[in-house]
């Protein structure tokens, strides 16, 4: 396998700030609008289920959460809802939500301090605290990833991939480590194909629509989209792994502690925000929830939800971490020479005593 960059403008953008200072400048990343269809978030009504943000005690002192998410997909559908719903202002913390274009950009932004918290795959963070980065996994978000693997029109099989350039997040990823470990399956080893970074979602399915490659790695709603345009969904992530924790909420430890009170109402909204949404009852707004702010169409929002909020319950339930999720990472980044044997248990990355606060009755 030979692993090279793609040299397009939004890609060398990518690289210039991936590579930039370990003190990361303030993100430059798209800031998700404000709330448009109510007055101010604290006048939301009180969701079903779930802790009435009017009933919340007074918090101490307000603050604002700077979040870093990694494109506009259904991955941050818990994030939207607290700040669309008012569970975070109930808790007084100001969600400011910054979507970026990879999981470099979001950790450099953390560890500079122009980021309070961010959404990262673990993977990544995993990498990043072996690089002496001092951050830690608080919470989960994003807890059983399904990607599809989608071809060009022209890409009907696995098998059409041999001698092929496919597209990825970026060269180490979880969802490139996630790609290798399904096309070996398919008995493609790492020679048979070329991967090059082209950067998050929205970027792969802009590559795969030019042509500049025979295929790339999905979420939703983009795959429900692409297949409906004539491309070719080849497999599905959970065909070889069930369990993969993906995007975790992580924070900067020396942060953390000085602003503990801060973290655990931060969480609390989170987890606030997570139980609402797997509410029945709130269906027909969540989906209108995840229309706003990914653009979907209506009938790919629902084939999401059914998805995400089904049997397969892709999104955290109220901030939970997939621990066998956290296992198969691991495992995999064993496989591909990212960590060494003795191989780490999940706890060396994660720090759960914000959680466990936040969720305490």
């Amino acid at each position: 396998m030979r692993s090279r960059f793609l040299v397009l403008p939004v890609v060398l953008s990518l690289l210039v700030s991936a590579c930039s200072a370990s003190t990361a400048p303030a993100p430059t990343a798209t800031r998700a609008a404000a709330p448009t269809s109510a007055a101010a978030p604290q006048k939301a009504e009180a969701p079903a289920k779930a802790e009435a943000p009017a009933k919340a005690a007074a918090p101490a002192k307000s603050a604002t959460i700077r979040h870093g998410q990694i494109g506009t997909t259904a991955g941050a559908w818990d994030i939207y809802v607290g700040i669309e719903k008012g569970f975070f202002t109930a808790e007084g913390i100001t969600m400011d939500l910054i979507f970026m274009r990879s999981n470099a950009e979001v950790i450099q932004a953390i560890v500079g301090g122009s980021l309070e918290a961010g959404g990262p795959t673990p993977d990544a963070v995993i990498n990043a605290i072996g690089k002496g980065a001092e951050i830690s996994i608080v919470a989960g978000q994003f807890n059983r990833i399904v990607y599809s693997l989608m071809g060009g029109p022209q890409t009907k099989t696995v098998a059409d991939l041999k001698g092929k350039t496919l597209g990825v997040s970026s060269i180490k990823d979880g969802s490139t480590f996630l790609l290798k470990r399904m096309l070996a399956a398919k008995g493609l080893g790492e020679k048979d194909y070329d991967l090059v970074q082209v950067g998050g979602t929205p970027d792969r399915l802009a590559a795969l629509k030019g042509g500049a490659v025979a295929a790339v790695m999905l979420t939703q709603p983009q795959d429900f989209q692409s297949v409906e345009e004539g491309f070719n969904r080849l497999m599905l992530s959970t065909d070889v792994v069930r369990d993969f924790q993906f995007n975790v909420i992580t924070v900067k430890r020396d942060w953390a502690k000085a602003n503990s009170d801060v973290l655990v109402r931060y969480l609390r909204g989170l987890s606030n925000s997570a139980r609402w949404l797997y509410d029945p009852k709130n269906r027909a707004e969540v989906l209108q929830i995840l229309i706003k702010y990914t653009k979907a169409q209506p009938k790919h929002a629902e084939m999401t939800y059914d998805l995400f909020l089904g049997p397969t319950q892709v999104m955290s339930r109220e901030g939970e971490i997939n621990m066998e999720g956290m296992k198969t990472v691991i495992d995999i980044m064993g496989e591909t020479g990212d960590l060494q044997k003795p191989l780490p248990t999940p706890d060396k990355f994660i720090d759960l005593t914000y959680y466990q606060k936040a969720v305490q009755k």
